[in-house]
């Protein structure tokens, strides 16, 4: 059913799949989820990528694949598909942030080059939860978000920027020299 050359019958065939899911269904549906995710149509791809998380829930043996499924996408140039990937790897990443300590690189490059507020507001999010891991992010988000204040016009750069920016030291009043 999810090789249906229809992109929506084919999107709502896997997330159909995801929901109804059972544990011994899982691995097979992973399979078929992990080869839509390489799909000609945005669509079938993105909806294969947020399907990823539900089977993963039943099958945690097809994490890793998983996440380098949705490392892959995240490059993806349709920015829905980028998204999705970014709102994956977000849900995966709060149960184990150090495993996703290396998606740092690809996450600063889309910090840098995304102009999808929503997308931004999930890649901040994400990196904020990786420095909770590695210690050395810290710095280099302060200065990305001291650029991306200016850069954007929006609300979100206004709240969640500075929400999840990692907190710096206050000097006490003693120290006013």
């Amino acid at each position: 059913e999810m090789a249906r050359p229809v992109a929506l019958e084919a999107g709502q065939a896997i997330a159909c799949a995801a929901a109804v899911a059972t544990e011994d269904m899982a691995p097979d549906l992973l399979t078929d989820a992990l080869s839509a995710c390489t799909a000609s149509k945005p669509y079938v791809r993105k909806r294969a990528l947020l399907a990823l998380y539900r089977l993963c829930e039943k099958n945690p043996s097809g994490l890793r694949a998983a996440v380098d499924r949705a490392k892959d996408k995240l490059t993806d140039p349709d920015p829905g598909v980028a998204a999705a990937a970014v709102n994956v790897l977000c849900q995966l990443a709060h149960r184990a942030p150090k495993a996703f300590v290396p998606l740092a690189a690809p996450l600063f490059r889309l910090l840098s080059e995304s102009s999808n507020n929503w997308l931004l507001i999930k890649v901040v999010k994400l990196l904020s939860t990786l420095v909770t891991e590695e210690p050395r992010l810290a710095r280099k988000l302060a200065k990305r978000f001291g650029t991306a204040l200016p850069a954007q016009h929006s609300r979100w750069s206004q709240l969640a920027v500075p929400a999840a920016a990692p907190a710096r030291p206050r000097p006490s009043p003693e120290c006013n020299v």
